[in-house]
């Protein structure tokens, strides 16, 4: 949780891997709401375009990842839409 919080607050982007996200194994994206153990979450692809929002609970992530040089791109790209 201090991870999403942290990620809401300061407009990192991270990767989530979900056990319900048959379409994907990971999204890439940021944080957009969080309440108890409901996240909403924008999904975007890696030329930084919504894919729209996802919404799962804190139970189905398995791994967080922050920082990355995948994800470094897509913030970059976002932020210069």
């Amino acid at each position: 949780m201090n991870m999403l919080r942290l990620a809401l607050a300061q407009k990192i982007p991270l990767g989530i891997y979900l056990d319900q996200d048959d379409e994907r194994e990971m999204l890439e994206g940021y944080v957009r709401h969080f309440v108890d153990n409901h996240v909403v979450f924008e999904d975007l692809d890696e030329n930084a375009e919504s894919y729209g929002e996802v919404h799962f609970e804190l139970a189905a992530i398995l791994d967080i990842q922050m920082g990355t040089r995948d994800l470094a791109n897509v913030a970059m790209l976002y932020e210069n839409k």
